[in-house]
């Protein structure tokens, strides 16, 4: 297992101390290797080889990490929040748990671990969001915000 990324003066302090002591408790390191911050190539890469990317937050927004992930072809398991059911709107691109339910993040990944993914059609989905189709979804959204302004009390 890589896992990949740090977040310096943000997050969980001493997260990834937990991890690494986590994996030295289950006698692991052997199996675990932490990479620290990637740059974007390799990232990619680490996306297009990785069996399933996970997901596992209790807050998001949009993440992009689960587009960049798609569009490499990696089937994701991610957490219900944000945006995320929207960019997961199909079993067949990847499942969605509960947030913080442990049990349903295991079983989703033994799943996920077990399914015979089609990559290329994940990739598809992934890569079907440009920055202009997003663009022109905002642009959607103001206009219908100045068309139809809320009723105020």
């Amino acid at each position: 297992m890589l896992i990949a990324g740090t977040s310096p003066g943000q997050g969980v302090p001493g997260y990834e101390q937990q991890l690494r002591r986590l994996v030295t408790e289950l006698g692991l390191e052997g199996a675990v290797q932490f990479l620290g911050e990637v740059d974007q190539e390799t990232l990619a890469e680490l996306f297009s080889a990785a069996t399933v990317f996970c997901l596992a937050s209790s807050r998001e927004g949009c993440p992009n990490v689960v587009l960049e992930a798609q569009a490499c072809g990696a089937p994701i398991v991610a957490t219900r929040v944000g945006a995320i059911p929207d960019l997961i709107p199909a079993n067949h691109l990847g499942l969605v748990v509960p947030p913080k339910d442990d049990v349903a993040l295991q079983e989703a990944l033994a799943a996920a671990l077990n399914t015979k993914w089609d990559r290329d059609v994940i990739a598809q989905w992934g890569q079907s969001r440009s920055w202009e189709q997003v663009a022109q979804e905002v642009l959607t959204e103001l206009r219908q915000a100045v068309q139809d302004p809320p009723v105020r009390l």
